[in-house]
Protein backbone atom coordinates (compact mmCIF):
# COMPACT_ATOMS: atom_id res chain seq x y z
CA UNK A 1 0.00 0.00 0.00
CA UNK A 2 1.63 3.59 -0.43
CA UNK A 3 1.39 5.94 2.02
CA UNK A 4 -1.59 8.70 1.73
CA UNK A 5 0.15 11.97 0.64
CA UNK A 6 -1.28 14.47 3.00
CA UNK A 7 0.14 12.25 5.61
CA UNK A 8 3.72 12.80 3.31
CA UNK A 9 3.25 16.75 3.54
CA UNK A 10 2.77 16.74 6.95
CA UNK A 11 5.63 14.61 7.58
CA UNK A 12 7.75 16.78 5.12
CA UNK A 13 6.82 19.84 6.79
CA UNK A 14 7.51 18.37 10.17
CA UNK A 15 10.88 17.87 9.25
CA UNK A 16 11.71 20.82 7.58
CA UNK A 17 10.48 22.65 10.48
CA UNK A 18 12.60 21.54 12.69
CA UNK A 19 15.86 21.21 10.75
CA UNK A 20 15.75 24.57 9.06
CA UNK A 21 15.32 26.71 12.09
CA UNK A 22 18.73 25.37 13.34
CA UNK A 23 20.24 26.13 9.62
CA UNK A 24 18.95 29.22 9.81
CA UNK A 25 20.35 29.94 13.06
CA UNK A 26 23.54 28.20 11.92
CA UNK A 27 23.67 30.34 8.95
CA UNK A 28 23.28 33.50 11.05
CA UNK A 29 26.29 32.51 13.53
CA UNK A 30 28.24 32.31 10.74
CA UNK A 31 27.42 35.85 9.06
CA UNK A 32 28.15 37.66 12.00
CA UNK A 33 31.32 35.25 12.79
CA UNK A 34 32.51 36.67 8.94
CA UNK A 35 31.00 40.06 9.79
CA UNK A 36 33.74 41.01 12.83
CA UNK A 37 36.06 38.75 11.96
CA UNK A 38 36.77 40.15 8.52
CA UNK A 39 38.04 43.20 6.86
CA UNK A 40 35.44 45.18 4.45
CA UNK A 41 37.73 44.40 1.77
CA UNK A 42 37.93 40.78 2.32
CA UNK A 43 34.23 39.99 3.34
CA UNK A 44 33.65 41.84 -0.02
CA UNK A 45 35.73 39.10 -1.64
CA UNK A 46 34.07 36.52 -0.16
CA UNK A 47 30.78 38.03 -1.41
CA UNK A 48 32.42 38.36 -5.07
CA UNK A 49 33.75 34.27 -4.69
CA UNK A 50 30.29 33.20 -4.05
CA UNK A 51 28.57 35.58 -6.74
CA UNK A 52 31.36 33.29 -9.08
CA UNK A 53 30.38 30.33 -7.82
CA UNK A 54 26.41 30.89 -7.88
CA UNK A 55 26.63 31.95 -11.77
CA UNK A 56 28.73 29.38 -12.66
CA UNK A 57 25.92 27.11 -10.68
CA UNK A 58 23.16 28.61 -11.89
CA UNK A 59 24.33 29.11 -15.68
CA UNK A 60 25.07 25.27 -15.80
CA UNK A 61 21.94 24.02 -14.94
CA UNK A 62 20.90 23.56 -18.46
CA UNK A 63 17.49 22.78 -17.03
CA UNK A 64 18.14 20.17 -15.41
CA UNK A 65 16.58 20.77 -11.59
CA UNK A 66 13.20 22.00 -13.51
CA UNK A 67 13.52 18.20 -14.84
CA UNK A 68 13.90 17.03 -11.50
CA UNK A 69 10.75 18.92 -9.90
CA UNK A 70 8.72 18.43 -12.86
CA UNK A 71 9.38 14.66 -13.81
CA UNK A 72 11.17 12.89 -10.81
CA UNK A 73 8.97 11.66 -8.01
CA UNK A 74 8.83 8.73 -5.45
CA UNK A 75 6.00 7.15 -3.70
CA UNK A 76 6.13 5.73 -0.49
CA UNK A 77 4.70 2.53 0.39
CA UNK A 78 3.94 1.75 4.32
CA UNK A 79 7.19 -0.52 4.84
CA UNK A 80 9.23 2.50 4.50
CA UNK A 81 9.88 1.82 0.46
CA UNK A 82 10.20 3.75 -2.64
CA UNK A 83 9.21 3.36 -5.63
CA UNK A 84 10.74 5.97 -7.65
CA UNK A 85 9.49 7.50 -11.28
CA UNK A 86 11.87 9.61 -13.59
CA UNK A 87 15.06 9.45 -15.45
CA UNK A 88 16.77 10.35 -12.01
CA UNK A 89 19.95 8.46 -13.09
CA UNK A 90 20.68 10.11 -16.09
CA UNK A 91 19.64 13.63 -14.76
CA UNK A 92 22.73 12.98 -11.87
CA UNK A 93 24.78 12.05 -14.91
CA UNK A 94 23.76 15.09 -17.44
CA UNK A 95 23.89 17.31 -14.07
CA UNK A 96 27.60 16.52 -13.22
CA UNK A 97 28.72 16.70 -16.66
CA UNK A 98 27.50 20.36 -17.00
CA UNK A 99 29.04 21.54 -14.48
CA UNK A 100 32.41 19.76 -15.18
CA UNK A 101 32.06 21.53 -18.54
CA UNK A 102 31.01 25.01 -17.01
CA UNK A 103 34.33 24.91 -14.75
CA UNK A 104 36.19 24.35 -17.72
CA UNK A 105 35.03 27.66 -19.61
CA UNK A 106 35.41 29.61 -15.74
CA UNK A 107 39.06 28.22 -16.05
CA UNK A 108 39.60 29.45 -19.89
CA UNK A 109 38.95 33.32 -17.98
CA UNK A 110 41.27 33.94 -15.58
CA UNK A 111 41.38 37.86 -16.30
CA UNK A 112 37.73 37.30 -13.98
CA UNK A 113 39.21 36.81 -11.33
CA UNK A 114 41.43 39.36 -11.82
CA UNK A 115 38.78 41.93 -12.66
CA UNK A 116 36.40 40.57 -9.27
CA UNK A 117 39.52 40.45 -7.26
CA UNK A 118 41.54 43.55 -7.86
CA UNK A 119 44.13 44.66 -5.52
CA UNK A 120 43.71 41.49 -3.91
CA UNK A 121 46.58 39.58 -4.25
CA UNK A 122 45.72 35.01 -4.18
CA UNK A 123 47.90 32.05 -5.21
CA UNK A 124 46.45 30.69 -8.31
CA UNK A 125 44.92 27.67 -6.51
CA UNK A 126 42.43 29.85 -4.96
CA UNK A 127 40.94 29.62 -8.34
CA UNK A 128 40.89 25.42 -8.37
CA UNK A 129 39.05 26.79 -4.81
CA UNK A 130 36.45 28.57 -6.57
CA UNK A 131 35.54 25.83 -9.28
CA UNK A 132 35.49 22.98 -6.41
CA UNK A 133 32.81 25.21 -4.54
CA UNK A 134 30.96 25.77 -7.46
CA UNK A 135 31.08 21.94 -8.79
CA UNK A 136 30.53 20.41 -5.59
CA UNK A 137 28.08 23.13 -4.08
CA UNK A 138 25.95 22.54 -7.22
CA UNK A 139 26.06 18.67 -7.11
CA UNK A 140 24.92 18.80 -3.57
CA UNK A 141 21.63 21.05 -4.42
CA UNK A 142 20.88 18.81 -7.64
CA UNK A 143 21.02 15.54 -4.64
CA UNK A 144 18.48 18.18 -2.42
CA UNK A 145 16.10 18.88 -5.27
CA UNK A 146 16.05 15.22 -5.70
CA UNK A 147 15.30 14.22 -2.52
CA UNK A 148 12.34 17.06 -2.21
CA UNK A 149 10.31 16.09 -5.71
CA UNK A 150 10.53 12.09 -3.80
CA UNK A 151 9.17 14.01 -0.55
CA UNK A 152 12.36 12.65 1.09
CA UNK A 153 12.89 16.08 2.86
CA UNK A 154 14.74 14.38 5.87
CA UNK A 155 17.74 13.78 3.97
CA UNK A 156 18.24 17.23 1.99
CA UNK A 157 17.48 19.03 5.14
CA UNK A 158 20.72 16.75 6.44
CA UNK A 159 22.91 18.04 3.68
CA UNK A 160 22.02 21.05 3.96
CA UNK A 161 22.15 21.68 7.63
CA UNK A 162 25.25 19.78 7.29
CA UNK A 163 27.25 22.12 5.76
CA UNK A 164 26.31 25.19 7.54
CA UNK A 165 27.09 23.37 10.35
CA UNK A 166 30.97 22.50 9.14
CA UNK A 167 30.92 26.27 8.58
CA UNK A 168 30.80 27.09 12.04
CA UNK A 169 32.92 24.53 13.73
CA UNK A 170 35.43 25.73 11.00
CA UNK A 171 34.72 29.34 11.66
CA UNK A 172 35.11 29.09 15.09
CA UNK A 173 38.33 27.18 15.15
CA UNK A 174 40.24 29.47 12.47
CA UNK A 175 38.92 32.50 14.74
CA UNK A 176 40.50 30.45 17.88
CA UNK A 177 43.53 29.92 16.32
CA UNK A 178 43.53 33.17 14.98
CA UNK A 179 43.52 32.02 11.37
CA UNK A 180 40.45 34.01 9.97
CA UNK A 181 41.76 35.23 6.76
CA UNK A 182 40.31 35.40 3.54
CA UNK A 183 42.23 32.51 2.17
CA UNK A 184 41.14 29.96 4.59
CA UNK A 185 37.51 30.62 4.93
CA UNK A 186 37.28 29.98 1.03
CA UNK A 187 39.18 26.52 1.97
CA UNK A 188 36.73 26.61 4.38
CA UNK A 189 33.60 26.71 1.99
CA UNK A 190 35.41 24.05 -0.64
CA UNK A 191 35.48 20.94 2.24
CA UNK A 192 31.75 22.28 3.39
CA UNK A 193 30.81 22.09 0.05
CA UNK A 194 32.25 18.71 -0.85
CA UNK A 195 31.18 17.11 2.36
CA UNK A 196 27.97 17.97 1.18
CA UNK A 197 28.52 16.29 -1.92
CA UNK A 198 29.27 13.21 -0.69
CA UNK A 199 27.09 12.59 2.30
CA UNK A 200 24.01 13.60 -0.62
CA UNK A 201 25.60 11.15 -3.03
CA UNK A 202 25.53 8.71 -0.19
CA UNK A 203 22.22 8.85 0.72
CA UNK A 204 20.73 9.00 -2.42
CA UNK A 205 22.56 5.66 -3.53
CA UNK A 206 20.76 4.31 0.01
CA UNK A 207 17.58 5.44 -1.31
CA UNK A 208 17.78 4.47 -4.81
CA UNK A 209 19.50 1.24 -3.87
CA UNK A 210 16.25 -0.23 -1.43
CA UNK A 211 13.63 1.55 -3.80
CA UNK A 212 11.20 -0.50 -6.49
CA UNK A 213 11.72 1.21 -10.26
CA UNK A 214 8.60 2.56 -12.28
CA UNK A 215 8.59 4.11 -15.03
CA UNK A 216 12.66 5.04 -14.94
CA UNK A 217 13.49 5.06 -19.16
CA UNK A 218 13.51 8.43 -20.91
CA UNK A 219 11.38 7.22 -23.86
CA UNK A 220 11.29 9.36 -26.57
CA UNK A 221 7.53 11.23 -26.26
CA UNK A 222 9.10 12.24 -22.58
CA UNK A 223 12.19 13.21 -24.28
CA UNK A 224 10.42 15.87 -26.15
CA UNK A 225 7.93 16.87 -23.87
CA UNK A 226 11.03 17.46 -21.48
CA UNK A 227 13.01 19.67 -23.66
CA UNK A 228 9.78 21.42 -24.40
CA UNK A 229 9.87 22.35 -21.04
CA UNK A 230 13.22 22.76 -19.79
CA UNK A 231 14.91 24.79 -22.71
CA UNK A 232 12.78 27.73 -21.47
CA UNK A 233 12.63 27.36 -18.07
CA UNK A 234 17.05 27.35 -18.61
CA UNK A 235 16.74 30.51 -21.03
CA UNK A 236 14.98 32.00 -18.33
CA UNK A 237 17.30 31.30 -15.46
CA UNK A 238 20.25 32.62 -17.60
CA UNK A 239 18.36 36.02 -18.20
CA UNK A 240 17.68 36.01 -14.28
CA UNK A 241 20.90 35.81 -13.80
CA UNK A 242 21.58 39.64 -15.17
CA UNK A 243 19.57 40.99 -12.66
CA UNK A 244 19.81 38.54 -9.94
CA UNK A 245 21.23 39.89 -6.52
CA UNK A 246 25.19 38.35 -7.77
CA UNK A 247 25.60 40.05 -11.01
CA UNK A 248 24.74 43.22 -8.88
CA UNK A 249 27.36 42.27 -6.46
CA UNK A 250 29.79 42.18 -8.99
CA UNK A 251 28.50 45.30 -10.46
CA UNK A 252 29.04 46.49 -7.11
CA UNK A 253 32.95 45.24 -6.98
CA UNK A 254 33.44 46.96 -10.35
CA UNK A 255 31.74 50.07 -9.72
CA UNK A 256 31.67 51.33 -6.48
CA UNK A 257 34.39 49.78 -4.26
CA UNK A 258 34.70 46.93 -1.57
CA UNK A 259 33.01 49.00 1.19
CA UNK A 260 29.62 49.41 -0.78
CA UNK A 261 29.88 45.58 -2.14
CA UNK A 262 30.49 44.58 1.75
CA UNK A 263 27.18 46.57 3.05
CA UNK A 264 24.98 45.31 0.20
CA UNK A 265 26.59 41.77 0.34
CA UNK A 266 26.23 41.49 4.27
CA UNK A 267 22.46 43.13 4.47
CA UNK A 268 21.14 40.62 1.23
CA UNK A 269 22.83 37.48 3.15
CA UNK A 270 20.93 38.80 6.52
CA UNK A 271 18.08 38.87 4.24
CA UNK A 272 18.80 35.68 2.32
CA UNK A 273 18.77 33.85 5.74
CA UNK A 274 14.96 35.26 5.75
CA UNK A 275 14.34 34.14 2.05
CA UNK A 276 15.54 30.77 2.39
CA UNK A 277 13.50 30.00 5.20
CA UNK A 278 10.61 31.78 3.62
CA UNK A 279 7.51 29.17 3.39
CA UNK A 280 7.92 29.29 -0.54
CA UNK A 281 11.62 27.65 0.05
CA UNK A 282 11.35 25.91 3.69
CA UNK A 283 8.43 23.73 1.83
CA UNK A 284 9.30 24.14 -1.45
CA UNK A 285 9.53 19.95 -1.31
CA UNK A 286 5.94 20.26 -0.39
CA UNK A 287 4.43 22.87 -2.72
CA UNK A 288 5.68 21.31 -6.06
CA UNK A 289 4.88 18.07 -5.49
CA UNK A 290 1.09 19.35 -4.17
CA UNK A 291 0.62 22.19 -7.49
CA UNK A 292 1.97 19.55 -9.60
CA UNK A 293 -0.77 16.55 -8.51
CA UNK A 294 -3.48 19.58 -8.17
CA UNK A 295 -2.53 20.13 -11.96
CA UNK A 296 -3.99 16.93 -12.71
CA UNK A 297 -6.90 16.72 -11.11
CA UNK A 298 -10.38 17.93 -13.17
CA UNK A 299 -10.83 20.91 -11.18
CA UNK A 300 -7.35 21.88 -11.57
CA UNK A 301 -8.72 25.43 -13.45
CA UNK A 302 -9.88 26.11 -9.97
CA UNK A 303 -7.45 24.96 -7.64
CA UNK A 304 -4.56 26.05 -8.79
CA UNK A 305 -5.50 29.95 -8.72
CA UNK A 306 -6.60 29.26 -4.95
CA UNK A 307 -3.38 27.37 -3.55
CA UNK A 308 -1.13 30.42 -5.67
CA UNK A 309 -3.02 32.97 -3.68
CA UNK A 310 -2.84 30.90 -0.83
CA UNK A 311 0.74 30.76 -0.65
CA UNK A 312 1.39 34.12 -1.66
CA UNK A 313 -0.20 35.29 1.45
CA UNK A 314 1.44 32.66 3.84
CA UNK A 315 4.92 34.12 2.54
CA UNK A 316 3.69 37.36 2.97
CA UNK A 317 2.55 36.96 6.70
CA UNK A 318 5.91 35.79 7.40
CA UNK A 319 8.02 38.70 6.04
CA UNK A 320 5.68 41.61 7.21
CA UNK A 321 6.62 41.31 10.62
CA UNK A 322 10.06 41.14 10.01
CA UNK A 323 9.67 44.44 7.92
CA UNK A 324 8.26 46.01 11.17
CA UNK A 325 10.86 45.56 13.30
CA UNK A 326 13.68 46.02 10.87
CA UNK A 327 11.88 49.87 9.54
CA UNK A 328 12.74 51.02 13.41
CA UNK A 329 15.76 48.75 14.69
CA UNK A 330 17.42 47.94 11.67
CA UNK A 331 20.73 50.24 11.82
CA UNK A 332 20.76 49.42 15.66
CA UNK A 333 20.37 45.36 15.01
CA UNK A 334 23.30 45.28 11.82
CA UNK A 335 25.51 47.41 14.14
CA UNK A 336 25.05 45.19 17.36
CA UNK A 337 25.69 41.48 15.42
CA UNK A 338 28.47 43.15 12.98
CA UNK A 339 30.66 44.55 15.66
CA UNK A 340 30.20 47.96 15.04
CA UNK A 341 31.66 47.44 11.21
CA UNK A 342 28.27 47.82 9.40
CA UNK A 343 25.95 50.43 11.27
CA UNK A 344 24.47 52.50 7.94
CA UNK A 345 22.94 48.85 6.09
CA UNK A 346 19.60 48.95 7.89
CA UNK A 347 17.84 51.14 4.87
CA UNK A 348 19.78 48.34 1.99
CA UNK A 349 18.24 45.55 4.40
CA UNK A 350 14.87 47.15 4.62
CA UNK A 351 14.68 47.70 0.96
CA UNK A 352 15.50 44.37 0.24
CA UNK A 353 12.70 42.06 2.65
CA UNK A 354 10.68 44.53 0.64
CA UNK A 355 11.45 43.11 -2.32
CA UNK A 356 10.97 39.64 -0.60
CA UNK A 357 7.38 39.84 -1.10
CA UNK A 358 8.01 40.26 -4.89
CA UNK A 359 10.61 37.39 -4.30
CA UNK A 360 7.84 34.89 -2.54
CA UNK A 361 5.59 36.14 -5.17
CA UNK A 362 7.56 35.17 -8.06
CA UNK A 363 8.30 31.95 -6.36
CA UNK A 364 4.43 30.66 -6.10
CA UNK A 365 4.27 32.03 -10.06
CA UNK A 366 6.64 29.31 -10.86
CA UNK A 367 5.17 26.95 -9.08
CA UNK A 368 1.83 27.94 -10.94
CA UNK A 369 3.76 27.66 -14.45
CA UNK A 370 5.77 24.44 -13.09
CA UNK A 371 1.85 22.43 -12.25
CA UNK A 372 0.78 24.17 -15.34
CA UNK A 373 3.68 22.67 -17.47
CA UNK A 374 4.50 25.81 -19.02
CA UNK A 375 7.72 27.56 -18.71
CA UNK A 376 7.17 30.51 -21.62
CA UNK A 377 5.60 32.43 -19.04
CA UNK A 378 8.63 32.77 -16.55
CA UNK A 379 11.04 33.27 -19.72
CA UNK A 380 9.21 35.99 -21.04
CA UNK A 381 8.77 37.83 -17.68
CA UNK A 382 12.61 37.29 -17.18
CA UNK A 383 13.86 39.09 -20.17
CA UNK A 384 11.57 41.87 -19.26
CA UNK A 385 13.18 42.12 -15.42
CA UNK A 386 16.54 42.09 -17.35
CA UNK A 387 16.17 45.86 -17.00
CA UNK A 388 17.38 45.97 -13.87
CA UNK A 389 20.69 45.71 -14.80
CA UNK A 390 20.83 49.07 -16.48
CA UNK A 391 19.24 50.22 -13.55
CA UNK A 392 21.51 48.74 -11.07
CA UNK A 393 24.42 50.14 -12.86
CA UNK A 394 23.04 53.90 -13.05
CA UNK A 395 21.94 53.79 -9.46
CA UNK A 396 24.42 51.95 -7.86
CA UNK A 397 27.39 54.44 -9.65
CA UNK A 398 24.85 56.82 -7.61
CA UNK A 399 23.76 55.96 -4.51
CA UNK A 400 25.36 52.61 -3.57
CA UNK A 401 24.72 49.99 -1.74
CA UNK A 402 20.88 50.99 -1.56
CA UNK A 403 20.83 52.23 -5.44
CA UNK A 404 21.13 48.30 -5.69
CA UNK A 405 18.72 47.58 -3.72
CA UNK A 406 16.35 49.21 -5.20
CA UNK A 407 17.07 48.16 -8.67
CA UNK A 408 16.63 44.31 -7.13
CA UNK A 409 13.26 45.21 -5.90
CA UNK A 410 12.26 46.97 -8.91
CA UNK A 411 13.27 43.89 -10.94
CA UNK A 412 11.33 41.26 -8.70
CA UNK A 413 8.30 43.66 -9.07
CA UNK A 414 8.60 43.95 -13.15
CA UNK A 415 8.84 39.81 -13.38
CA UNK A 416 5.84 39.27 -11.02
CA UNK A 417 3.59 41.74 -13.23
CA UNK A 418 5.15 40.45 -16.51
CA UNK A 419 4.29 36.98 -15.20
CA UNK A 420 0.84 37.16 -14.48
CA UNK A 421 -0.16 39.44 -17.95
CA UNK A 422 1.95 36.60 -19.91
CA UNK A 423 -0.35 34.22 -18.53
CA UNK A 424 -3.56 36.35 -19.16
CA UNK A 425 -2.76 36.58 -22.37
CA UNK A 426 -3.02 32.60 -22.92
CA UNK A 427 -6.58 31.50 -22.61
CA UNK A 428 -5.35 28.37 -21.22
CA UNK A 429 -3.45 29.29 -18.34
CA UNK A 430 -6.15 32.40 -17.29
CA UNK A 431 -7.02 32.99 -14.13
CA UNK A 432 -8.61 35.16 -11.73
CA UNK A 433 -6.48 36.64 -8.90
CA UNK A 434 -8.57 37.18 -5.93
CA UNK A 435 -6.76 39.96 -3.85
CA UNK A 436 -8.88 41.04 -1.14
CA UNK A 437 -6.54 38.79 1.36
CA UNK A 438 -3.50 40.49 -0.14
CA UNK A 439 -5.00 43.84 0.44
CA UNK A 440 -5.69 43.26 4.03
CA UNK A 441 -1.86 42.59 4.46
CA UNK A 442 -0.77 45.59 2.83
CA UNK A 443 -3.09 48.05 4.41
CA UNK A 444 -2.23 46.34 8.10
CA UNK A 445 1.38 46.63 7.59
CA UNK A 446 0.91 50.36 6.24
CA UNK A 447 -1.39 51.20 9.18
CA UNK A 448 0.96 49.56 11.59
CA UNK A 449 4.39 51.24 10.25
CA UNK A 450 2.68 54.57 9.69
CA UNK A 451 1.28 54.88 13.22
CA UNK A 452 4.44 55.16 15.37
CA UNK A 453 5.99 56.89 12.38
CA UNK A 454 3.43 59.45 12.64
CA UNK A 455 4.47 59.24 16.78
CA UNK A 456 7.61 59.00 16.91
CA UNK A 457 8.59 61.96 18.65
CA UNK A 458 6.96 59.89 21.59
CA UNK A 459 8.25 56.55 20.79
CA UNK A 460 11.74 55.25 21.41
CA UNK A 461 12.59 52.69 18.01
CA UNK A 462 11.87 50.02 20.60
CA UNK A 463 8.76 51.31 21.19
CA UNK A 464 7.66 52.15 18.12
CA UNK A 465 8.50 48.47 16.79
CA UNK A 466 6.59 46.98 19.50
CA UNK A 467 3.83 49.45 18.40
CA UNK A 468 4.12 48.10 14.68
CA UNK A 469 3.62 44.54 15.85
CA UNK A 470 1.00 45.04 17.86
CA UNK A 471 -0.79 47.08 15.41
CA UNK A 472 -0.02 44.45 12.85
CA UNK A 473 -1.31 41.43 14.57
CA UNK A 474 -4.59 43.26 15.76
CA UNK A 475 -5.67 44.11 12.33
CA UNK A 476 -4.59 40.71 10.47
CA UNK A 477 -6.47 39.01 13.46
CA UNK A 478 -9.81 41.38 12.83
CA UNK A 479 -9.58 41.33 9.29
CA UNK A 480 -8.52 37.40 8.23
CA UNK A 481 -6.34 37.43 5.03
CA UNK A 482 -7.60 33.93 4.54
CA UNK A 483 -10.79 32.77 3.05
CA UNK A 484 -13.05 30.30 5.04
CA UNK A 485 -11.97 27.30 1.88
CA UNK A 486 -7.83 28.13 2.80
CA UNK A 487 -8.26 28.23 6.25
CA UNK A 488 -9.54 24.68 5.97
CA UNK A 489 -6.82 23.79 3.74
CA UNK A 490 -4.51 24.79 5.92
CA UNK A 491 -6.18 22.80 8.94
CA UNK A 492 -5.49 19.71 6.67
CA UNK A 493 -1.95 19.54 5.40
CA UNK A 494 -0.51 21.86 8.23
CA UNK A 495 0.96 20.24 11.62
CA UNK A 496 -1.59 21.46 14.94
CA UNK A 497 0.61 24.39 15.57
CA UNK A 498 1.23 25.77 12.19
CA UNK A 499 -2.33 25.70 11.43
CA UNK A 500 -3.47 27.69 14.46
CA UNK A 501 -1.24 30.15 13.29
CA UNK A 502 -1.48 30.71 10.10
CA UNK A 503 -5.40 30.71 10.65
CA UNK A 504 -5.99 34.34 10.96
Amino acid sequence: MIKNTTTRVKQSMLSMLITRPLSAVAGLVVLVLLSRGLKSTEYAIYFAVWAVAEIVILASNCGLIQSVYRYVSAAQKTNGCYVVEGPVLKLIALRFLSLILSGGILLSFPDLFVRVFSGAHFSSVLVLYVLAISICEGMARFFESIFDSMLSQGRSQFTLLLRTLVRVVGLLYLGYQDGLTIENVIRLEMIAASLGFFVGFILFAQLYVASELGSTELHEGTLVRMVKFAVPAYMAQLLGILYGPDAMKLILAGNVGAHALAVFGFAYSLAAVVQRYLPINILAGVFRPVFVAASKKEDANHILPEMLVMVIKVNWLFVVPIFCILIFLGDWFLGKISGGNYTNAGPVMCIIVVALLAVATHGALSMYCLARETSWAPMWATACSAVGLPIAIYLGGRYGAIGVALAFLVSEIIWCFACYLILQINQVHRFTLPIRGLLVIVGSVTTAVALPLAFNHWFSPVLSAVVAILVLLILLIKFSPFSSLEQKWLTSVCPAPLAKILRL
